[in-house]
């Protein structure tokens, strides 16, 4: 093992001047290496990276998180419409429109996952014939999934909200 004078000498510069530089150099830092080197690795490894492109690690791990919790709100959410669908409770209402209100911002969630819960929600609000919230999220779900199922369902409940609901 060598000493620290060797090193020294090896280096031209003690371990104090050492740190002091390695110290300089973290003050300095502002992650843009970080975000390059993760480009370039991304890019190799063929993975599509537009979510998070130009963001470090640190704000790329807050996106995940913030991801992965959006997937237990839409898991609860879930939990709560089957709730909902065998007995009607006003609290439990509430709080699946807090959720779908939530989730339906998050960034990086599955948009069909998403739009299959809010669907749910609008196929509920249909069987109780409450038409325009019916509406309003089946209208959610087909912009978050064009590919949503429920073309038809808006289209029929906007005319039917026409001729229902005429302005005075």
């Amino acid at each position: 093992m060598r000493s620290d004078f060797e090193i020294d000498a090896a280096l031209g510069m003690s371990r104090k001047e050492r740190q002091a530089l390695q110290q300089q150099a973290i003050d300095e830092d502002d992650g843009a290496w970080e975000r390059e080197l993760r480009q370039a690795n991304m890019t190799r490894g063929g993975v599509d990276n537009s979510a998070s492109e130009g963001r470090t690690w640190k704000e790329v791990n807050a996106m995940r998180s913030r991801r992965n919790e959006g997937y237990k709100m839409l898991e609860e959410m879930n939990e709560c419409l089957a709730k909902l669908e065998r007995h009607y409770e006003q609290d439990n209402e509430i709080r699946i429109l807090r959720i779908a209100a939530e989730v339906v911002e998050i960034e990086g969630l599955s948009p069909h996952q998403t739009s299959l819960a809010i669907k749910r929600l609008a196929d509920y609000y249909y069987s109780e014939d409450n038409w325009l919230m019916a509406l309003d999220h089946y209208e959610i779900g087909y912009r978050l999934n064009p590919k949503l199922p429920v073309k038809r369902r808006i289209e029929e409940l906007s005319s039917e909200a026409k001729t229902q609901y005429k302005p005075i």
